[in-house]
This record gives structure tokens, C-alpha cells and sequence, in this order.
């Protein structure tokens, strides 16, 4: 992909435009990624998920 910086990817099981198996494809061919995954929420996993991602985002970005 030619991405470079550290990247925080959320990715849920349900979503309808990317399927969930191309997730860890993702995540692997982006060095510096970090996987978050979830059961539900669609192609909007992170807001849908706020409440579990928004800790995880503020982490990632102070680092």
C-alpha cells in the first residue's frame, strides 16, 4: 500500500463492504498497523463501537 505511518485500523465482522477476511490481510501489508476488530458496526466500526475505540484511538495517538 506505500503507508508508511503507524496506523490504527477498526474493522468489524459485519461489514457489508469489505468483508471481515480481509481484515489480518490489511493489517499485515500495513507495517505499524494495529488490528482492532468487532463483532458488529458495519462498514463504521469505530463509531459504531465509540465507547470501546475512542481509549484506544486517544492510546495510540499519544504513542
Amino acid at each position: 500500500f506505500g503507508i508508511t505511518q503507524p496506523v490504527l485500523l477498526a474493522w468489524a465482522e459485519d461489514d457489508p463492504v469489505i468483508p471481515f477476511s480481509y481484515a489480518d490481510q490489511f493489517a499485515a501489508a500495513i507495517p505499524s498497523c494495529q488490528l482492532e476488530t468487532y463483532v458488529s458496526g458495519g462498514h463504521s466500526a469505530a463509531p459504531q463501537n465509540a465507547a470501546d475505540f475512542a481509549p484506544k484511538a486517544i492510546d495510540f495517538l499519544k504513542n
